[in-house]
């Protein structure tokens, strides 16, 4: 049920997880708007377990209840914050090669050309980046040594 500024979500849902299965759940979420910049309203969802707005409810493997990502509710982290530095300093690279439209395949790829679409000052600036991460990559990898090492 929606109204102008509120509303509620019935959720219904029987979910046959690798864990378990949830059974039929029935659940009841609580819908609140913000209003826009420019006009209009954003909806949000309101989690169940912690009352606060949220973009997005999750239902991770073994829970049976949609909740937000925080504390309070499910406390599920993102990717980045279960990999080491060099996995993170990995991942870096790869997004600006993405920006600029190429593959990334390890550290040692060259950066791409410049997109035809790109200004000259967008692509100096992001081979910029390119190079301070580059440098922080090879630090990285340089400690991970020496403590490979021994030294």
């Amino acid at each position: 049920m929606l109204h102008a500024d509120h509303g509620t979500a019935r959720l219904q849902f029987d979910i046959a997880q690798p864990s378990r299965r949830t059974g039929p759940q029935d659940q009841l979420v609580t819908l609140e708007t913000t209003p826009c910049r420019f006009g209009g309203v954003r909806w949000w969802w309101v989690c169940p377990a912690t009352g606060r707005r949220c973009a997005t409810l999750y239902l991770p493997n073994g829970g049976q209840l949609f909740l937000s990502r925080g504390r309070g509710a499910y406390r599920l982290g993102y990717a980045s914050q279960s990999q080491d530095a060099m996995g993170r300093s990995h991942g870096r690279l790869r997004r600006l090669h993405r920006r600029l439209g190429g593959a990334y395949t390890h550290a040692d790829d060259v950066l791409p050309r410049r997109p035809k679409w790109m200004r000259w000052r967008t692509y100096e600036r992001t081979w910029a980046e390119w190079e301070a991460a580059m440098e922080r990559h090879e630090a990285i990898w340089m400690k991970g040594a020496e403590r490979m090492l021994g030294r």
